[in-house]
């Protein structure tokens, strides 16, 4: 078994050290490719991937891909990248064509982080009965910028006028500069005019059985969209998320609490699970069923708007019930 280290917590120390990191995946079907993969944060990454199609016509295509962890029905813990958003790029004839994001699947992944075998599988096969029939193994490595991020390697994956092309170029030496330029942090910077921070909030009931399926797209579809926002946007974003062990009211205030925000900043607390309306309280809003106790959304409304964010939103995909027994 292989020792690459793949899980959340890989992820997260790479993103600590190096901001992002770079791997190279290649695979053969019909054909070969090549992927340049980014990794931004524990859940989400950038492919670029490059091929030849069976009418020699060389392309690159880009997506972006969301990580989760699972088991298999033998209990096996794997961890898949979804693609989506797929599109070709670049055509050397100029040709329009169409590209299926691929997907890839780390398996028998052990408690010491270890993973056994590496696929990729298209979203076309992976909803097929029988996915195994059309797992395709792919391998995996590391990839150091200062060796590996040549000027042919990058144009390989991008137009010199994309400002990726510059910026992965721009890497090369970058840790072994030995008279790198310093820059000065600005004193006492103005709240009003620093650099804004997007802080997500994503609270999902994905253990349900009667909603588990829907509040789990639901935190997907929530994270993916405002990660394209602040990018379009230019801005940093911070995400929490809180499903499984942590969907309880301990670890969300207490994640709440140590938000660190400034009055630029933006807030947005995103709810999706079961809700009803407390017939012990006054509130008008709906209160979220939680793990253990529950808490009402005015309650986090109210904590929230107290650290003056620029703009706070509070929403909560979820319902009041009104129990029969409340005069109306």
């Amino acid at each position: 078994m292989r020792t690459l280290l793949f899980s959340l917590l890989f992820i997260v120390s790479i993103v600590r050290t190096q901001a992002q990191s770079f791997y190279e995946i290649e695979w053969e079907a019909d054909i070969k490719y090549s992927a340049l993969v980014a990794f931004y944060d524990e859940t989400q990454i950038e492919v670029r991937v490059k091929y030849i199609d069976p009418n020699g016509i060389y392309r690159v295509a880009k997506y972006l891909c969301e990580g989760t962890a699972d088991t298999d029905e033998d209990g096996e813990t794997f961890f898949i990248f979804d693609g989506h958003d797929a599109e070709v790029v670049y055509s050397a004839d100029g040709s329009a064509a169409a590209y299926n994001a691929d997907n890839f699947i780390f398996t028998s992944v052990n408690e010491d982080n270890e993973f056994e075998s590496l696929f990729t599988i298209d979203d076309v096969d992976l909803e097929r009965e029988d996915i195994t029939d059309y797992l395709i193994e792919a391998t995996f490595r590391l990839l150091d910028p200062d060796v590996d991020f040549t000027e042919q390697f990058i144009f390989d994956f991008f137009e010199k006028n994309e400002p990726e092309y510059a910026l992965y170029l721009g890497l090369v030496n970058e840790a072994t500069n030995p008279n790198p330029p310093v820059e000065q942090p600005p004193v006492n910077p103005d709240p009003a005019i620093a650099k804004p921070v997007l802080h997500l909030v994503m609270v999902a009931d994905v253990e349900d059985r009667s909603i588990g399926n829907s509040t789990a797209q639901d935190q997907k579809d929530v994270t993916t969209t405002f990660t394209k926002i602040t990018r379009e946007m230019g801005i940093d974003m911070k995400q929490y998320q809180f499903s499984g062990n942590t969907f309880n009211k301990e670890a969300i205030l207490n994640r709440l609490n140590g938000i660190n925000n400034t009055t630029n900043d933006i807030i947005i607390y995103y709810y999706s699970g079961h809700g009803y309306s407390d017939t012990e309280k006054s509130s008008a809003f709906p209160t979220m069923a939680l793990d253990g106790t529950d808490i009402g959304l005015e309650e986090v409304s109210e904590q929230l708007k107290n650290k003056n964010a620029r703009l706070t939103l509070v929403i909560g995909d979820m319902c009041n019930s009104l129990p029969e027994s409340r005069a109306a």
